[in-house]
Parts: structure tokens; C-alpha cells; sequence
């Protein structure tokens, strides 16, 4: 990929190659992630062309190319006719913004609380999965901890999440923990900052007693 960097960089220097505008100032053309590629560039025909030029050539020198049902196109402010001319140039197929990239949005705005629904549609979908109702307290609360806490801390890890969708994230988890994969929410049998304890501290050893 070092090879392809190169070549994009001979490309970006051409006096008709037009950086995308959030990358003019870094010169920033490819990003390579494991076998994935991101090509960022203004919406205009003759740099659409230079890129493609600089793929053909990467591929003749390294037997590589772009997967065509795997590759798309996205865009933002251009008219459908200019979308037409750059599809056409690139002969790839358009996506559809926001997309996702290992499971999590790309977004350059503050994330919001739609943004985030994927997530808790995930969340919920694995409860109902599991068809074992018979699940013991502390069964539940395993699989919280190892399972579906991970998931919001997948995304804790690179956004910060809102208000609304952290309780509302809590909400199902002590849903499941009370009432298992019915997910009805009643009154639970302790309060919530208690079974978030860790082990070592207030209530822990109460608590980890009564879950078993």
C-alpha cells in the first residue's frame, strides 16, 4: 500500500487533481485500513480521472484491483449530473451517507441520538436472541458484563455518547437483568448504581449473593 501511497501523491501534484477541502491542508489522498482503502477528493471529473489513473497503474504493478461489488462512491453537493460524469469515470457504484465503518458511523458532527439507534436496535436484537428464559440473575448479569456492556463501550471508545442513549442503553440491561429476554421493565429488586459496583467496593458481596 506504501506503493499506491506514492503513486497518489505523484497524481495529487498533477495541476488538475482538486483535494478534498477538510484534506487540502495535511495533502491527504488514501487512507489504507487492513484491506481496506479510502480515496478522498474534491467532486471533479479530471481528478476522478487522475485517482483512477493511479489505481490502473498500482494494479499493473502489483495485480490488485478494486472489488467493483465492494467499492463505492460518495458524495456530497454535487449535481446528479456531475454525479453521472464521476460514476461513469470510476464505473463504481454509489453509497449512501452516513456509512458505516467496523460496525460504527463516519461523522464529522457531534453525534446525536439517531445516530446512535443502530446500536441499541443491536443491543436489543441479541437479548431477544437468547431463548434460554431459565437464566439465573447472575447468569444475566455475565453476559451483560462480557456481552452487550461491551457493545456500548465498542462505541464509548471512539464517540462520546449522549445522555438519552446511555440510559437508554441502561434501561434494556436492567430490563434483561430483572426480567430476562422479555425485556419488561418493573421494579427492580435492587437499585441500579448498586449492581454497577465493582466487586471490591459498597455492596458487592450482598449483591453478588443474592444474584447467585
Amino acid at each position: 500500500m506504501e506503493v499506491l501511497a506514492r503513486i497518489m501523491e505523484e497524481k495529487s501534484k498533477n495541476p488538475l487533481f482538486k483535494f478534498h477541502w477538510r484534506c487540502e491542508k495535511t495533502k491527504i489522498v488514501n487512507l489504507c485500513f487492513a484491506d481496506d482503502l479510502m480515496i478522498f477528493s474534491k467532486g471533479d471529473t479530471n481528478t476522478v480521472r487522475l485517482i483512477m489513473e493511479g489505481l490502473n497503474e498500482f494494479s499493473v504493478l502489483s495485480g490488485l484491483t478494486p472489488n467493483p461489488s465492494k467499492s463505492n462512491i460518495y458524495f456530497s453537493g454535487c449535481s446528479e449530473e456531475l454525479r453521472a460524469s464521476i460514476l461513469h469515470i470510476a464505473t463504481f457504484s454509489e453509497g449512501m451517507l452516513p456509512v458505516k465503518y467496523l460496525g460504527v458511523p463516519l461523522i464529522t458532527t457531534k453525534l446525536k441520538a439517531t445516530d446512535c439507534k443502530c446500536l441499541v436496535d443491536r443491543i436489543t436484537k441479541r437479548i431477544s436472541s437468547w431463548t434460554n428464559k431459565l437464566l439465573s440473575y447472575a447468569g444475566r448479569a455475565h453476559l451483560i458484563q462480557t456481552i452487550l456492556f461491551s457493545m456500548q463501550v465498542y462505541w464509548s471508545s471512539l464517540f462520546i455518547l449522549p445522555k438519552k442513549v446511555i440510559k437508554e442503553i441502561e434501561s434494556l440491561l436492567r430490563a434483561f437483568l430483572w426480567s430476562g429476554t422479555d425485556i419488561r421493565k418493573h421494579s427492580a429488586k435492587i437499585a441500579w448504581d448498586k449492581v454497577c459496583v465493582p466487586r471490591l467496593q459498597g455492596h458487592a458481596q450482598d449483591l453478588q449473593s443474592y444474584l447467585q
